[in-house]
């Protein structure tokens, strides 16, 4: 997945980017990424997660979403600026 910093302001390592599993009844949490570098405006970063069980006899509806550790809470912190209306889901291939 990739993450950019669409801010006029740098964003520090660490962002949490959640990946979750679309099910019939909500999503399901897989895990969570974090950036390993400063993003500096307008700059981009890959973040990818290991998935040790996906299903294998169909295919899988995977979301990802930055500045989302996991929690269900909203951010809290450094990482807050990131406008979640303006969020972008791009579909891996």
């Amino acid at each position: 997945m990739e993450v950019t910093n669409a801010a006029d302001r740098r964003v520090r390592p660490g962002l949490a980017v959640a990946f979750y599993e679309v099910v019939a009844n909500g999503r399901t949490l897989l895990g969570v990424a974090r950036t390993n570098r400063t993003l500096a405006p307008g700059a981009r970063a890959e973040v990818g997660l290991a998935w040790p069980g996906p299903p294998r006899m169909r295919a899988a509806h995977v979301v990802a979403v930055a500045d989302d550790d996991g929690s269900g809470l909203p951010p809290r912190g450094e990482h807050e600026e990131c406008e979640e209306a303006t969020t972008r889901r791009r579909p891996s291939s």
